[in-house]
């Protein structure tokens, strides 16, 4: 592994080719090598780890789920369409927490002690925790993806990807994007890039329209129609 974790996605040439659970509607990479993958029909979470062996959990008081984000100690978040409002579980799916979300809300992620989400009904990007506040306004559709940096977020749905600060939005040259090893990444044609383009593009391949990256540097495209994947590390 790279020793610098923001230069591990541009320098790696280790492509791990994956089928999703069918019926995944959001992935999220988590600690030790692992993906979650949220299933709504259950509702259930399935977790993925290095080897291919898989768990999954029922989601005790889910309705509705529709996006995941992975915390470093193995729990994580599930946003909840049904109930506008963000669950948290631990490792193994127990729940212990919840806060209420803006309407409409589709995507969640979290960086440190902050949680951010999207709504496409107020065309927003908010803090929910540690304090509720708006972000930046922004447009963007059902699903779509949402990925932070610190006090930075990457948006991408079929609007574009939009690089989000507190008060600033900046479209981005490619779609979708992810933050990944503290480098901004989009995805261009069939490889992955910085949006600069100063650092030379990683091939993927082709027929991605969803995209996860990981504070270590992992990255992961997939398809929402055919659940086919590759994972970069």
């Amino acid at each position: 592994m790279c020793a610098d974790p923001a230069l591990l996605l541009l320098a790696s040439t280790l492509l791990t080719p994956l089928t999703l659970p069918e019926g995944t509607v959001d992935v999220s990479l988590g600690p030790r090598g692992s993906i979650l993958c949220l299933r709504p029909s259950s509702p259930e979470i399935v977790a993925i780890v290095p080897g291919g062996e898989t768990s999954s959990w029922d989601l005790d008081g889910a309705v509705l789920p529709v996006s995941v984000a992975s915390l470093p100690d193995g729990s994580f978040i599930v946003c909840d369409a049904a109930t506008d409002s963000i669950l948290r579980y631990s490792a193994r799916a127990e729940r212990y927490d919840a806060a209420a979300a803006p309407p409409g809300t589709v995507a969640v992620a979290v960086s440190g002690g902050e949680v951010w989400c999207f709504s496409p009904d107020e065309e927003a990007v908010s803090a929910i925790l540690p304090t509720v506040r708006r972000i930046a306004r922004v447009e963007g559709f059902r699903p779509a993806d949402l990925s932070m940096d610190g006090r930075r977020a990457v948006l991408s749905s079929a609007a574009g990807a939009f690089l989000v600060e507190p008060g600033s939005v900046e479209p981005l040259p490619g779609n979708p994007a992810c933050f990944a090893g503290g480098l901004c990444t989009v995805l261009l044609d069939d490889s992955l890039t910085d949006p600069s383009g100063d650092r030379p593009a990683v091939f993927a391949g082709a027929g991605f329209d969803r995209l996860e990256g990981h504070p270590d540097g992992r990255v992961l495209a997939w398809s929402s129609s055919s659940m086919a994947a590759v994972l970069l590390e």
